[in-house]
């Protein structure tokens, strides 16, 4: 890492866009002192998961919202795209002759929003079932995202969210619960059945 981080460096003296060079450098450089802090046991893994779920909720209740209101909610200072449904450019789906637009979250697409929002539920559920943290909180956080996640309306988020959980649930000694479990797949499989009509219109 410290080698692949020294090379970045050397690129800045040669970089064209030396701005743009110099953003990724410090990107790198952030998760890098994240590591580290988690390596040295400086910050326990358990808090800054607890932290990320916080922050997929928050940006799950945002694009909630974004799908309600069809547009964005202005919060441009958290790194919300500028969008709406009347917009060209924008991810939305077909649906009774409209055009829907699909949540964004913070992310600038409604698929890297679902991807996050698969790790907070996933890492949701684990800390419910360890225990780790309060169960009402994470049920929430659970909630919001699962929410939000149905309105980004990315199939390879659901599929991912199924597949993920189906993996925790045959590798780990203890079940899910189950009212989580049953409702978290229940509604992706409804959603896969669902989507590829949506998609046609449903004329």
């Amino acid at each position: 890492l410290m080698t692949f981080l020294f090379t970045m460096v050397l690129s800045l003296v040669v970089s064209v866009d030396f701005t743009n060079s110099l953003f990724y450098f410090l990107r790198f450089s952030e998760f890098l002192v994240v590591y580290f802090l988690i390596v040295g046991d400086v910050v326990k893994l358990e808090k800054l998961l607890l932290c990320f779920i916080a922050a997929m909720s928050v940006a799950s209740l945002i694009g909630i919202l974004q799908y309600v209101f069809q547009s964005s909610l202005g919060l441009k200072f958290l790194g919300e795209p500028l969008i709406n449904s009347a917009m060209t450019g924008v991810a939305k789906f077909h649906v009774l002759g409209s055009d829907l637009l699909r949540s964004y979250g913070t992310f600038p697409h409604p698929n890297l929003f679902g991807a996050y929002l698969v790790l907070a539920i996933l890492f949701s559920v684990s800390f419910v079932r360890k225990e780790i943290f309060s169960k009402k909180a994470l049920f929430l956080a659970i909630g919001l995202c699962s929410l939000a996640l149905v309105f980004t309306f990315s199939r390879g988020a659901f599929l991912a969210l199924f597949i993920g959980l189906m993996a925790s649930f045959f590798i780990s000694k203890t079940k899910f619960p189950r009212n989580t479990s049953l409702i978290v797949s229940s509604l992706l499989i409804l959603l896969l059945l669902i989507r590829p009509a949506v998609d046609q219109g449903l004329q």
